[in-house]
């Protein structure tokens, strides 16, 4: 698969991945409306745990590892694992809410966080890759083998 596919299929799982998270925090919303966000919350907070933070933990190990080698990214990827860090907190603040207004603000909050590292991934982590002669195609195959196959996966 050339470089210019794989960086599309990335970006498709990335928003797959947010479109997911949108429509889990639209229903911690509708959940505070009809008085019961914490049914929603928890669901948000197992598909963060199953999904958004192995894909986070495996980028950290492939993607990450193999950027920041390269000449002027360094600083970037320090970042972005930085923000790693940041939205794994705010899962953690929004396991432990119990007040609805609480839930929604944390679990908007952490979709906007997800929204601005997606774009960094996708407009600037991956181009840089690319740019380098780095073979996507491979560095993905090792994280969908982090995380347990391809085709649950983007590929």
């Amino acid at each position: 698969m050339s470089n210019q596919s794989v960086i599309a299929a990335m970006a498709a799982h990335h928003e797959q991945m947010e479109q997911t998270l949108g429509a889990r925090v639209q229903d911690v919303i509708a959940g505070a409306r009809r008085g019961d966000a914490a049914t929603a919350g928890t669901a948000l907070d197992a598909w963060i745990h199953a999904e958004l933070m192995p894909h986070a933990l495996a980028e950290e190990s492939t993607l990450y590892d193999a950027a920041a080698k390269l000449p002027g990214a360094a600083l970037l990827i320090e970042a972005m694992r930085a923000d790693h860090r940041a939205i794994e907190a705010s899962a953690a603040r929004l396991a432990a809410a119990t007040e609805p207004l609480e839930l929604v603000a944390l679990s908007a909050a952490l979709w906007a966080q997800f929204q601005v590292h997606l774009a960094k991934e996708n407009d600037q982590v991956m181009p840089a890759l690319d740019a380098a002669g780095v073979n996507l195609d491979a560095l993905l195959e090792g994280m969908h083998t982090i995380l347990g196959g391809g085709a649950a996966h983007g590929r």
